[in-house]
Parts: C-alpha cells; structure tokens; sequence
C-alpha cells in the first residue's frame, strides 16, 4: 500500500511530498451483494455483511453466502501488512454463478511520518459477469491516496491539523438502503485525503467438478 502526499510545513505556503507505506488494518466490517445468473431463480439476490441486524433481515439472502476468510501479509516481515486477501463463496443453487457482484469492506489506516493520521479507506468493488458455469473469480488490485487538499500538521506556534470524516454507518440499520455503497465512497472523497481501490485485473477461471 505505498502512499504519496503533499504536507503543508508552514505559514510561508511551503509544502513537501512525502512517501510513506501507511499501517493497515482490516476492520472486520464487510457489505457484498450479489445477484444470481438466473433471473427465475427464487434466490436470485444474495447479501452478506458483517452487521448483525441487518443479517436477521435479511435471513434469506444470506443463506446464499457462505465462508468468508481474510488473510493479512507482511511480505518483507517488516511489522506493516502489505497485502489483504478477503474471499467469499457463494451459494447460487445452480451451475451458472452469479451475474454481478458489489463488495464493500473496510481497513483502518494510519500515517506518522510527520505527525499521526488516521486516513479513511475502503475497498468498494462493482463488477457485472457474463453468465457462465461455476466460477472462480480473482479481483486484483490496489489501494491508492486521492487527495484534495495539502494535509496540516501541528507545528511550532500553529496547532492546526487535517480533520478528517471517517465513515458513519449505523451498524445497527435493518434496510440495506442505509447501507448505499455510492454514499460510502462520496464520503471518503469529502476528506482531504483518503485511499481509494484501484483494480488492476479480474481472472475468471472454470471450477473443475
């Protein structure tokens, strides 16, 4: 997760880019909806969260998502993670998968090269597939800084630093509604900075029998 940004150093306007791998963390907070290939299908939509109320809502549709694991690495065992795997299998009850798929999930992130910051992330994810028989399906990508504006840190006779609006989901919500994915990801883009998925491929594979 390599992370560039530009700091604001003093009241003279003088700036600096800076490079720093910030420390990630996954939250154990997910939202994955996804639609089945047969548009008969009595459970044609399938919806998987961590929300615990929003589940008992939705008790059908969850029926049909099974297995969620997360997998945190450290490739260069430097202490900082530098690459999450998160999975899911789905129950289509049939051999045609699923048609379209959107997944939410969440990582806390943090800088301290120049002062500690706390930099709202998301993974948001929406794909539409071709139909096709049981699949497996890889969505490689990365997590990127988009910023807006020249982030503060407190200095000498200035006590000024960036705020930023973290996500504010009401995790004991029933419709998933409340749960909007495009409102999430509007949210992020209103702080002076924030990490962004950018997808970098998607593998579509057979499963053998």
């Amino acid at each position: 997760f390599p992370l560039a940004g530009i700091l604001r150093m003093n009241h003279f306007q003088n700036y600096l880019i800076m490079y720093e791998q910030p420390v990630v963390k996954f939250q154990y907070k997910y939202l994955i909806f996804a639609e089945n290939a047969m548009d008969s299908d009595d459970n044609k939509a399938i919806m998987c969260s961590s929300f615990e109320f929003l589940n008992e809502n939705y008790a059908n549709e969850t029926a049909g998502c099974s297995k969620v694991r997360v997998s945190e690495q450290d490739l260069n065992y430097d202490g900082i993670i530098d690459e999450i795997n998160f999975s899911v299998d789905f129950l289509t009850f049939h051999n045609y998968g699923i048609k379209s798929a959107s997944i939410a999930f969440f990582v806390d992130s943090r800088i301290s090269n120049q002062c500690d910051m706390r930099v709202p992330s998301a993974v948001i994810i929406h794909k539409n597939f071709n139909a096709g028989n049981d699949r497996k399906i890889l969505i490689t990508g990365k997590l990127e800084s988009e910023q807006n504006q020249a982030l503060a840190c407190p200095f000498f006779l200035r006590r000024v630093k960036s705020h930023f609006f973290h996500e504010k989901l009401n995790e004991n919500q029933t419709k998933l509604e409340e749960f909007e994915m495009r409102k999430i990801q509007q949210q992020l883009e209103h702080n002076p900075m924030h990490l962004k998925f950018r997808e970098t491929s998607t593998d579509v594979s057979e499963l053998s029998n």
